[in-house]
């Protein structure tokens, strides 16, 4: 099935739920099985207060990259992936409490947003906040920390990282949705937590936007070492059950 007609079905989703029509969404697009479809699926339900419906989306999503199969790296819905694993996290729907499969989650799902980030830059504007929010807006922080180590990132640099996605994500918003509320919100999130690193470290001596740029560099080198990782493409499963 070619891409614009995976994405055509994703918005008679859309438009199905705004319609009061979910449920003949759900039983008609479920059977689809494509991760961007599961994807919306799990939006719509969630928003609709759904929680089991969406879990499950989310779940099913996740399995495209989560059970050693990479059909859909690379390709325009790397970002679908990275955002079912993101949303397991940030909305607390895992059930899982082992920390071996709590890292291999982190490291797909980080991986296949980074993925949509490298191909499509500041349009992958979606992509960017969710990184973001996986790696800053979940109880795993500290775990998630010892993932980026791992990879030869420094903790001190973790800010920068972080700010650098919200920067860009803002870019993003504003640039191709033209929506400026999301991105003055993002560009003022990306300056908070700029002021994080800058009280840790007052005599830093770059201005904003040269932090910014680092920050985008610690987070290019980061994709590359995990993108040129084979262990995560050949071995990398998540064999527990987590919901």
């Amino acid at each position: 099935m070619k891409p614009q007609e995976i994405l055509e079905m994703a918005n008679q989703i859309r438009k199905l739920s705004k319609a009061g029509r979910f449920d003949e969404a759900y039983q008609t697009y479920k059977k689809v099985k494509h991760p961007e479809l599961f994807y919306i699926l799990g939006i719509q339900a969630y928003n609709l207060d759904h929680e089991d419906i969406a879990k499950k989306c989310f779940i099913e999503g996740a399995k495209f990259c989560t059970q050693g199969e990479h059909k859909y790296y690379n390709t325009i819905f790397s970002n679908s992936i990275g955002q079912c694993i993101t949303l397991l996290f940030t909305q607390n729907l895992l059930r899982t409490q082992n920390n071996n499969v709590l890292k291999q989650l982190f490291i797909l799902g980080h991986l296949y947003l980074s993925d949509s980030i490298n191909m499509y830059g500041t349009k992958a504007y979606e992509s960017y906040y969710s990184r973001y929010k996986l790696m800053k807006e979940t109880k795993y922080t500290t775990l998630f920390v010892s993932v980026l180590e791992k990879f030869g990132v420094l903790v001190d640099a973790i800010p920068l990282m972080n700010a650098s996605d919200l920067y860009e994500s803002s870019v993003g918003y504003s640039s191709h949705l033209n929506n400026f509320m999301q991105a003055e919100e993002l560009i003022d999130k990306a300056y908070n937590t700029l002021s994080i690193f800058i009280s840790l470290f007052p005599d830093y001596n770059s201005t904003p936007e040269q932090l910014f740029d680092t920050g985008k560099m610690i987070n290019n080198e980061y994709f590359k070492k995990m993108n040129d990782s084979k262990v995560i493409f050949t071995s990398l499963k998540v064999q527990e059950e987590i919901y």
